[in-house]
């Protein structure tokens, strides 16, 4: 999209993307970071698009229930939570079309959205403490459990660092 003229410029397939939710741009290398949460849940990947070509160039599983992806240019780490897998993946970008997994960090269940303090490298994520109550609609496409009642004051910012 060229939003000076509003313009559609482009427009690329996900191959083996379902549910593309978490995205992030590394504007230099015309890089898309794409999360993927899978159909139902299954399969959740993380991929990185050329966006000039559409190619997939890096692509790696990830756990369910991705919301957020953050990609930081000073340090080239891409990070994307994911609430039903409790857990953040860290990738890094070595180079334009070379990515590894960095590290995986243990959160907690629900943390998926996320949002990057570029000069300061700290990561901040968002959950509240949840439970099912059975005589309420439970969103079984998530998860068969997933939480459809938040307890009362139990919302939390988590913060993440080195």
């Amino acid at each position: 999209l060229d939003v000076k003229t509003m313009k559609i410029t482009g427009n690329w397939p996900t191959p083996g993307c379902v549910e593309p939710t978490g995205l992030d741009l590394d504007k230099k290398t015309n890089r898309l970071m794409i999360a993927c949460r899978g159909e139902h849940m299954m399969n959740p990947v993380f991929e990185v698009m050329n966006t000039q070509s559409g190619d997939i160039v890096y692509k790696a599983p990830i756990t369910a229930g991705n919301d957020g992806v953050a990609f930081d240019p000073k340090n080239h780490n891409i990070f994307v939570a994911n609430g039903i897998g409790a857990n953040m993946f860290i990738f890094h970008e070595d180079s334009a079309d070379k990515y590894k997994l960095a590290e995986i960090i243990d959160t907690s269940t629900n943390q998926r959205t996320l949002a990057l303090d570029p000069k300061t490298d700290q990561v901040y994520t968002i959950a509240a403490e949840g439970l099912v109550d059975p005589s309420k609609k439970i969103l079984t496409k998530v998860s068969p459990f997933y939480p459809n009642v938040f307890v009362p004051n139990s919302f939390k910012i988590y913060q993440y660092g080195k």
